[in-house]
């Protein structure tokens, strides 16, 4: 996900917008079905995967800092796309989400890069 985001970062400084909307958009897509399929259901309704040891105490931080940098990304990136794309009635012009685009990349890259580091155990 992180490689697409970054193609889509590559899109707007070769000013190529309309490429630019859709790779981030399906970027944004993805993220929320991974956030909400794969790590929200899972953890609202107590499931776990067989054989993956749960969270250390030591590590458990920054399991949290994960999780709350992940939502904040994908509110970000939801909101960026539903403005962008028009969907609910109203186009806002990207010009303004500028700021917002860029930080919610920076909070995905952070919290898939947390992601990682929690799976190879370095959260221990």
């Amino acid at each position: 996900m992180l490689v697409a985001l970054t193609a889509g970062v590559g899109l707007a400084r070769a000013r190529k917008f309309e490429a630019h909307k859709w790779t981030q958009t399906a970027g944004v897509i993805l993220s929320v079905v991974v956030a909400v399929g794969f790590m929200g259901l899972p953890y609202l309704i107590g499931l776990r995967i067989p054989g993956e040891p749960a969270p250390s105490v030591h590590g458990g931080w920054l399991v949290v800092v994960h999780a709350v940098t992940g939502i904040l990304a994908v509110a970000a990136g939801v909101f960026v796309v539903l403005g962008v794309t028009g969907v609910g009635g109203h186009r806002l012009e990207p010009r303004n989400f500028k700021r917002l685009m860029r930080g919610a990349y920076l909070m995905y890259a952070i919290a898939i890069l947390l992601g990682i580091a929690i799976r190879l155990g370095l959260a221990a």
